[in-house]
């Protein structure tokens, strides 16, 4: 299937605003169709504890058993859960269950069709047919998905992002100054913007520091009082 030139990576990000409307769209199809698997796969799985066979769903339940029988109740319950389980894991990156379930669905409305209506089998078949109408978009749902994940940008599309660095977004199309290895980058600063920073011996001790902080206090006040003009030096 040929993907959706819009969705096509484009080193100016401009293949953004439709990739992200297009994860939106994909975003909102596997919640409609979690939250409709919730409610008919529960109400299905209520209807197997009063012992209701389901059509196609019992066919092998019925192998083992009546309706009437726990293992009979435990299978059936255990395909429903099953199927609810592949549309939640749709919601994230395991967009192939999203297929898987619309295969059931449309195996559901087969075997049906095979095996006769009558009142009891009408349920699972509604079911089944408006599960594969929901569910049909699963197929392009994949396909761009599959695409989408190896699109620069992924999963957000935001420009912004992408252009402050985000570790999230692969920068193919971002110049970046890197360095090499661990070495950092050699920055360069003017020389009228240095200060002539004396050497400071490392052995200093911090009471070496004090008696220098306070002869340096001293000399600071002795120049002070040499400026007043009523102090007269040689009284020192």
């Amino acid at each position: 299937m040929k993907v959706n030139e819009d969705l096509l990576e484009k080193p100016d990000h401009s293949h953004y605003a439709s990739c992200c409307t297009r994860m939106s769209e994909i975003s909102k199809f596997s919640k409609r169709l979690l939250i409709f698997a919730v409610i008919a796969h529960g109400f299905m799985l209520l209807l197997t504890f009063f012992a209701v066979p389901l059509g196609a769903l019992s066919l092998m339940p019925s192998l083992v058993g009546s309706s009437t029988s726990a293992v009979f109740v435990i299978l059936q319950s255990a395909e429903l859960i099953a199927m609810t389980v592949l549309a939640a894991l749709g919601m994230g990156r395991f967009k192939i269950c999203q297929i898987i379930l619309l295969a059931i669905y449309m195996l559901m409305v087969f075997l049906s069709f095979a095996s006769g209506f009558t009142a009891v089998n009408s349920i699972p078949f509604a079911i089944a047919v408006i599960g594969s109408i929901i569910g049909y978009p699963a197929i392009a749902s994949f396909l761009d998905y599959r695409h989408l994940r190896n699109v620069e940008g992924f999963p957000y599309f935001n420009s912004l992002i992408s252009d402050n660095g985000d570790s999230e977004y692969k920068s193919m199309y971002i110049k970046q100054d890197k360095t090499v290895g661990n070495e950092s980058e050699n920055v360069t600063t003017p020389s009228s913007d240095m200060q002539d920073i004396p050497d400071i011996p490392h052995d200093l001790t911090i009471s070496d520091l004090i008696e220098a902080d306070e002869r340096s206090r001293s000399t600071e006040n002795f120049m002070l009082e040499s400026d007043d003009p009523n102090c007269d030096i040689t009284d020192i």
